[in-house]
């Protein structure tokens, strides 16, 4: 007898905007809350995803992520997970500089960040752009791949980053080409694993 191969399937959202996003200010794992532009994209993103049944969801846990995640699970009686595996990127001493300015500054270790991320090189402790990459494949393996076996729709709130890291990790992109997956404010992702292998459904 031939038995379906289980399958879940998960809704990345990176959250909405911020007074630091709206000021171009380098937000990292600074908490930063939304703005009502955010605010406003959540409740829009909402709508657009008012037909998934989620049975839970995984966030990140600054208040921007969850608070985005939270108006995307409106009355829906599902758990709200707090995972330090989803957080953004730290910047440490960079947190809080104006983007425009320490991405032209040749002195400045953010001077490569999106230029050219094979060359960024973080504060000591901090993540480079392969250490995202490879963050993103530790996401899907000790978070999303275990939920697999519980849940068939999981709503997953997150950053910019890390988001990126786990796309790439999924489409083996270099670090060279990072940004390549990059969701604006309150866009989102729809992947599906079944059967051991992950595949990208969606990208908005």
């Amino acid at each position: 007898m031939n038995t379906k191969a289980k399958s879940c399937r998960f809704v990345l959202i990176r959250h909405g905007q911020t007074y630091w996003n709206k000021k171009q200010k380098l937000q990292g794992q600074t908490n930063i809350p939304l703005n009502e532009t955010g605010k406003q994209q959540a409740r829009k993103l909402a709508q657009t995803l008012k037909d998934y049944d989620f049975q839970v969801c995984f966030s990140s846990p600054l208040s921007r992520a969850v608070d985005t995640a939270k108006a995307v699970i409106g009355d829906r009686p599902i758990e709200l997970i707090k995972d330090e595996l989803l957080i953004e990127q730290g910047y440490s001493v960079c947190e809080g500089q104006w983007q425009p300015l320490v991405y032209r500054l040749p002195f400045c270790r953010m001077h490569h960040y999106v230029s050219r991320p094979e060359k960024y090189v973080p504060a000591v402790g901090a993540e480079n752009m392969q250490d995202m990459i490879n963050r993103g494949g530790r996401v899907l393996k000790e978070l999303l791949e275990p939920a697999a076996e519980q849940y068939d729709t999981v709503l997953v709130g997150a950053h910019g980053c890390i988001i990126c890291g786990i796309l790439d990790w999924l489409e083996n992109v270099p670090v060279e080409r990072f940004w390549d997956n990059v969701l604006q404010n309150c866009g989102y992702a729809v992947l599906e694993y079944c059967n051991g292998e992950w595949k990208i459904l969606e990208k908005h």
